[in-house]
């Protein structure tokens, strides 16, 4: 694990690294800003990166593998790669397979001190290996997803 830890540090101090987490029907990204400053704080089990418009954590758990990739895009002279970070099926599942919008509370275990009074939304994807969620403090959007707790995004009626 040391080694894998070592390769998640070493992308976590590159401002050009891009972050994502996805399963089938949801993704989420963190991007650093060009010219931004971004705090990293390394950690035993990953460590974590804060900006001015979010922050990232990775913490690694479990018997984690990395399997590396590579495919072309549209554009003749550029081609993306990345490394995924794999967990075996038994491990990767958390067992939050909610199928429905669900209200959290306070995000008390926010990255950053002033996001943690803000509302913490499950989406509810419904999906055993991914907890998606949103987090606001506008009263508005706090306002919209209260409307539509118990909904099934992803359903039919999603």
């Amino acid at each position: 694990m040391k080694d894998i830890v070592e390769v998640v540090h070493r992308y976590l101090r590159d401002s050009d690294t891009s972050w994502t987490v996805a399963v089938f029907g949801a993704i989420a990204e963190y991007h650093t800003v060009p010219g931004e400053p971004q705090e990293v704080r390394l950690s035993a089990d990953g460590g974590t990166i804060i900006g001015s418009g979010g922050a990232l954590r990775v913490a690694l758990s479990g018997p984690v593998r990395l399997a590396p990739y590579e495919f072309l895009t549209k554009r003749r002279d550029f081609w993306l790669h990345g490394v995924n970070l794999c967990l075996p099926d038994d491990v990767a599942d958390i067992g939050c397979g909610r199928p429905g919008l669900a209200e959290l509370g306070p995000d008390e275990e926010a990255i950053r001190q002033d996001d943690r009074p803000a509302i913490l939304f499950d989406l509810g994807l419904g999906r055993p290996t991914l907890q998606a969620m949103i987090r606001t403090a506008d009263p508005s959007l706090i306002k919209a997803l209260r409307g539509q707790v118990g909904r099934n995004l992803l359903g039919a009626e999603g």
